[in-house]
């Protein structure tokens, strides 16, 4: 007999999505199909009125069909929001997290899917180390249906890899779970940024903290025929501006070298 989920009230769940119906549906399937679930599921739309209505509906209809074999005790709290803030995932992420009253954030993009025991290995991987604010895995990275190896400079990484994360941006948002009290003290990500504002997060975040990882893939990172924020062709620029809105900080720290190293990448000097 299959084991009934148990509810992690401590953990919500934040999903930013614009316009992609099917894919936000089978995202919120696999949250919904965890060992453990989040006590709390917020959905945030930001895109063009009709690109919000079709999430909408896909909401709708997810919610119609979700939950009803858990006791309602068991059932995570589900909320859909509109952002008319700016566009872009980090307006709708922080949103979410504005929306819960959880103490942990877990991301999850809508494009990709959550393994089943992804919060329970991290809820376990945490309490193990409380001096921990956040933490979060390996993926298992899935091309058109297919699956494609990880390059090795993307691999994730523990503690605190800053000169690494100033070449290119080593942690996936949706692997991520923190505190939500860490990071609404840093600011939540830059709303400025309609691309790379996560790797710009990523930088703050390791001037000051640490990170654990989770050896094993827990999220699958989906692509395919679908629009994505990171084949815009303008990383390389909001990367840059990222560096130089954080330049005073490095140097302080003394990672003036590389920063330089980073910044002749990105603008191809």
């Amino acid at each position: 007999m299959k084991q009934m989920p148990t509810l992690e009230e401590s953990v919500s769940c934040v999903i930013p999505v614009r316009n992609r119906p099917e894919l936000l549906i089978s995202a919120l399937d696999s949250v919904i199909h965890s060992t453990v679930l989040p006590g709390q599921i917020h959905v945030v739309t930001n895109g063009a009125p009709e690109e919000r209505k079709a999430d909408r509906r896909a909401f709708d209809q997810w919610l119609e069909s979700y939950g009803f074999s858990l006791p309602a005790i068991q059932r995570p709290m589900v909320h859909f929001h509109e952002c008319l803030r700016r566009p872009g995932p980090a307006a709708a992420r922080n949103l979410g997290v504005q929306k819960s009253d959880a103490e942990w954030i877990a991301f999850l993009d809508s494009d990709d899917t959550w393994m089943p025991e992804k919060l329970q290995r991290q809820i376990a991987f945490l309490k193990k180390r409380p001096h921990l604010e956040a933490c979060h895995s390996h993926e298992q990275w899935i091309k058109n249906g297919k699956e494609i190896p990880t390059p090795l400079r993307l691999q994730p990484a523990t503690g605190r890899p800053l000169i690494e994360s100033l070449h290119t941006c080593l942690i996936s948002a949706s692997s991520l779970i923190i505190r939500k009290d860490a990071f609404l003290a840093m600011g939540g990500f830059d709303e400025r940024f309609p691309s790379c504002e996560d790797y710009e997060f990523w930088i703050r975040f390791f001037l000051t903290r640490s990170m654990g990882c989770l050896p094993e893939p827990l999220v699958q990172k989906r692509s395919g025929d679908w629009k994505q924020v990171s084949t815009s062709g303008m990383l390389d620029l909001h990367r840059l501006r990222a560096l130089l809105l954080n330049a005073t900080h490095l140097c302080d720290i003394g990672l003036q070298l590389a920063l330089l190293d980073s910044a002749r990448q990105k603008s191809s000097i």
